[in-house]
């Protein structure tokens, strides 16, 4: 067995040196000089491919240089994907001594030693003149750039060792209900090289539906080339194989639209109904447990509400065009199923939206007429006599004035009107957290500041602001806790210290709205010294009516510019303490 494959591998090495080829992709690493004194090792490669010395190789499938240059598999193993392995996998197929790719590998199109002639690519396993399935073409390969980790959204876009393709971006885990198989991203109930689950790949003459090998494609899906796929939301199959939309378009019903209408949700490319799809269940991304489906948004082992398990989806037979009366029985293109047959016009009281004959009556995706989906805030919708209406609240809100319109408006941890129920108001100041307050106070962490040491005091550094002529260095803002109705009677801002205070000077003065509202003293002890005894003092103000300064020396020390308190230094010769706590009263 061994003196066979030194033969073989003797062979082969023989034969590529015959052929001259500059690009080397079987992995014996020959190649052309590239003519005298090697100036053909500046020539760049084409596109997928990458240089080693003076060769072009591809590296995903090269024996030589699997993976990177110069790492070279054992004997006793074959370069798949990047990775020495004992056999192919991933839909790679051995011909010779590597793993290749049939479906895209001009040099074994549809299989070993079959040949694209110049000029053309391999695209399913054929020889084309353009690349086709939402494919493009990188060099001389049809590769798909929403997956390819080596030409991720474009071409030779590269994702970095640790990352996946997903969706066309470089990212840490996949999204869009796909599966990691090696360095892609794959959905494994369409995958024929992934089928089910990584590296199960289908017979020839076999497509993967719904995860499982079969011999035509199930559930309403449409074979394209050799993936069973949905035209109806396919965005690289939209309406019929090979109809790709463009990259701000989804595919909706068939068609390429610039959003997502009939209740269903944008999921990167593709409109999906989210209360049943698996891949996607009550959300983008979310995605059911093998033998699971997805049933009103949860997943589960089994379909309820008169549905029936299709696949991985809980179908309602009686009106879903795709499963009519039975599962895989699809609709004509023109038909509805109505009362689980189908036909050309819906029985009332439904009407045909998008296919599905839906009774708008008491449907939220399609309340009073088709399309109009309930979208009501902090609620769980629902639809009666064609009207929206609030089904449920979600937690730690409620629909305290009965209006459906406005869903459930109170938020109990902040309304003072309905503060940790309905009805429930505060007397006086504001919701915070469900109970009711008068005064709020803010830590600032020593994060928030810039560590500086103080120079010519002989004091331990302290938390310093930086000098800035143009804006802030740190602040906060109550927006986020109090609501507009809040009205702040006083701020006290205690300080640590303050530093660089030219040996201390009196009574500093103070401004509200450009007014005098007194001074602040600033005493040498607290300027000089090393005293960490806060200082304190109180501005009185009325929030969001202009600029409130506390002025010192050269400097503006402090601005508070509606609900925002921020701190700035405009002389590098001045600079303040830490502070350590802001606290507001209110009215």
């Amino acid at each position: 067995m061994a003196r066979l494959a030194k033969l073989f591998r003797a062979a082969l090495a023989l034969s590529v040196v015959l052929v001259a080829c500059s690009i080397d992709r079987t992995g014996t690493g020959a190649g052309e000089s590239g003519g005298s004194g090697g100036t053909g090792g500046t020539t760049p490669c084409p596109a997928g491919l990458t240089k080693c010395g003076d060769v072009c190789v591809d590296t995903t499938y090269n024996q030589l240089h699997c993976g990177a240059c110069d790492n070279a598999c054992p004997e006793t193993q074959l370069c798949a994907g990047g990775s020495c392995v004992t056999k192919c996998f991933g839909g790679s197929i051995q011909c010779g001594s590597s793993c290749v790719d049939p479906d895209i590998d001009p040099t074994n199109c549809g299989g070993c030693g079959k040949a694209c002639a110049s000029g053309l690519v391999c695209s399913a396993g054929q020889c084309q003149l353009a690349c086709t399935g939402g494919t493009s073409q990188c060099g001389s390969k049809c590769v798909d750039t929403l997956s390819d980790g080596k030409n991720c959204g474009a071409c030779d876009h590269a994702c970095a060792p640790g990352t996946v393709c997903s969706a066309g971006q470089c990212a840490l885990t996949c999204s869009g209900g796909t599966t990691q198989c090696g360095s892609k991203c794959v959905d494994t109930q369409t995958d024929p090289a992934n089928c089910g689950l990584c590296d199960h790949a289908c017979a020839t003459g076999t497509v993967c539906s719904t995860g499982q090998c079969q011999l035509s494609c199930g559930g309403g899906s449409t074979q394209c080339g050799s993936k069973c796929v949905d035209t109806a939301t396919d965005p690289l199959n939209c309406g019929a194989c090979g109809t790709q939309c463009s990259a701000n378009l989804v595919c909706q019903a068939g068609g390429c639209v610039l959003s997502c209408v009939g209740g269903t949700t944008k999921c990167g490319s593709k409109c999906v109904d989210t209360q049943t799809d698996p891949a996607n269940c009550g959300g983008c991304g979310t995605q059911c447990p093998s033998g699971q489906v997805c049933q009103a948004g949860s997943c589960a082992l089994s379909c309820v509400g008169g549905t029936t398990k299709c696949g991985t989806k809980c179908a309602d037979t009686q009106t879903d065009p795709a499963n009519c009366g039975a599962c895989g029985n699809a609709c004509a293109s023109g038909e509805v199923c109505s009362g689980g047959s189908c036909t050309l016009s819906c029985a009332p009281p439904t009407t045909n939206c998008a296919g599905t004959c839906t009774n708008t009556s008491f449907d939220p995706n399609n309340c009073g007429g088709c399309g109009t989906v309930c979208a009501l805030p902090n609620a769980t919708e629902g639809c009666l006599g064609g009207s929206c209406t609030v089904a449920a609240c979600d937690s730690g809100t409620g629909n305290c004035n009965d209006v459906a319109s406005d869903g459930c408006e109170a938020v109990f941890a902040t309304d003072p009107d309905n503060c940790g129920g309905c009805g429930n108001a505060c007397a006086a100041g504001v919701c915070l957290a469900g109970q009711c307050t008068t005064s709020v106070s803010y830590d600032l962490a020593a994060q928030n500041l810039t560590t500086a040491g103080i120079a010519g005091f002989g004091c331990p550094p302290v938390q310093a602001y930086s000098s800035s002529a143009t804006g802030p260095t740190w602040g906060f803002s109550w927006d986020d806790v109090l609501p507009a109705s809040a009205v702040v009677s006083k701020i006290t801002i205690e300080i640590e210290r303050s530093s660089d205070c030219n040996d201390g000077f009196g009574a500093e003065p103070t401004t509200l709205n450009g007014a005098s509202a007194g001074s602040v003293t600033f005493s040498p002890a607290v300027c000089n010294g090393c005293s960490t005894t806060p200082a304190t003092f109180m501005l009185d103000l009325t929030p969001n009516t202009g600029d409130y300064v506390l002025g010192g020396q050269n400097t503006l020390l402090f601005t508070l510019t509606g609900p925002n308190f921020e701190a700035i230094t405009e002389n590098s010769a001045w600079g303040a303490g830490a502070y350590a706590r802001v606290t507001l009263e209110l009215l």
